[in-house]
C-alpha cells in the first residue's frame, strides 16, 4: 500500500508541473508539447499558411511551435517567438542559433502587451495559454491591431469536456465555448473549428 500510495504522490506531482506554466523550464514545455503532439496530431496544416506569411507564436514557451511554424512559412515568411518569461526568451534564441534557423525572432511581452508593431502578422497562434490571460476580453481586443488585413488568431486550449479528473481538478483548463464567447466580445468571429485534438479545443477567428 505504501508504495502504491507513493506511486500515486509521483504522478500527481508530474501532473501538476505539466499544467502549470510557473513549475515549468523552456525544456519542460517543449517536452510536453512533443509528448501531446504524439498521442494526437500535427496542428500546423490545420493553420493554412503560405510561404512569406508572417505569424506571432504568444506564449511561445520552449519555442518547439515557434520551430515549426518557421518551417511552415519558409525562408520568406517571419515567425515572432512571444513569451512574458525572460528564461524562455533566452532558451528560443539559444535555440534558433544552434538550428541555424533565420526567420525566427524571440520577443519577450509583457502580461498586458504582445509589444508586437502594428499591422506586423497575418497569423497569432496561442496554444494552452489563452486560459492564463487576465482580462482576455481587453488585451485580445487591442491585439487586433498587430494583425495584417485579413489576419486570424488560432485558439487551442484544454477543454474541461475532454480531460480527466486530475486535470479538471487542478484547473488550468477553459470551456471552448468561453473562449468563443469572449473572442467575440473582443471582436472577432470564429471561422473554422476542428475537433481532431484529443485533450484541446482549436478555433480560428478573424477579426469583424
Amino acid at each position: 500500500m505504501k508504495k502504491q500510495i507513493t506511486l500515486f504522490t509521483i504522478s500527481f506531482c508530474t501532473l501538476i508541473a505539466s499544467t502549470c506554466g510557473g513549475c515549468m523550464s523552456a525544456r519542460n514545455f517543449n517536452e510536453l508539447a512533443v509528448s501531446e503532439e504524439k498521442e494526437s496530431v500535427d496542428v500546423i496544416p490545420y493553420l493554412e499558411l503560405k510561404n512569406g506569411d508572417s505569424v506571432a507564436d504568444l506564449g511561445a514557451g520552449g519555442g518547439y511551435f515557434s520551430i515549426k511554424l518557421a518551417k511552415a512559412v519558409g525562408n520568406t515568411g517571419k515567425v515572432y517567438a512571444v513569451d512574458i518569461n525572460p528564461e524562455s526568451i533566452a532558451y528560443i534564441r539559444k535555440s534558433v542559433l544552434e538550428l541555424n534557423i533565420h526567420n525566427v525572432e524571440a520577443v519577450l511581452g509583457t502580461y498586458d502587451d504582445s509589444t508586437l508593431s502594428p499591422g506586423s502578422v497575418d497569423l497569432v497562434f496561442i496554444r494552452n495559454a489563452y486560459h492564463d490571460f487576465q482580462n482576455r476580453v481587453k488585451y485580445f481586443a487591442r491585439l487586433k491591431s498587430v494583425l495584417k488585413p485579413g489576419g486570424r488568431i488560432a485558439v487551442i486550449d484544454y477543454d474541461p469536456a475532454k480531460l480527466g479528473f486530475f486535470r479538471k481538478l487542478i484547473g488550468h483548463a477553459l470551456d471552448e465555448k468561453t473562449i468563443i464567447e469572449e473572442m467575440n466580445q473582443a471582436g472577432y468571429v470564429r471561422q473554422k473549428g476542428y475537433t481532431v485534438l484529443k485533450q484541446q479545443s482549436f478555433n480560428i477567428f478573424k477579426a469583424r
